[in-house]
């Protein structure tokens, strides 16, 4: 999509697939980027996509839509969130409102946010 706008847009392009770990120094200063944040969220969406595929091989239900989660998580957040704690807690406590199966549902963030380097 990205790739489509370009020509009408001045904005960069945004890597999905940054490899980038979390560091506070993304929290200080301005330091955020677009990239890690996005593509923080992207792995979110693509585990989830993998976990409620195999839920729904097996007949069950998905753990969650993921937009659902990131839509809602939005209400909890404001300028003064940072990515660590505001942000991920955003998600999780997102998850306990919209996700059918809780704990898969937080256990699959909760290994995003190791994948992407926090604690």
């Amino acid at each position: 999509m990205y790739e489509k706008l370009k020509r009408i847009s001045s904005n960069k392009s945004k890597d999905l697939q940054n490899k980038s770990f979390y560091h506070p120094y993304f929290e200080g200063a301005w330091n955020a980027t677009s990239d890690f944040t996005l593509s923080l969220l992207w792995k979110g969406k693509m585990e989830f996509d993998k976990a409620n595929e195999k839920l729904i091989k097996k007949g069950q239900s998905p753990i969650a839509n993921y937009d659902e989660i990131i839509f809602n998580a939005h209400f909890g957040l404001n300028e003064n969130s940072d990515i660590a704690n505001d942000l991920t807690g955003a998600l999780i406590d997102s998850c306990k409102e919209k996700c059918h199966g809780v704990r898969a549902g937080v256990n699959t963030l909760h290994n995003v946010f190791e994948q992407k380097g926090f604690n």
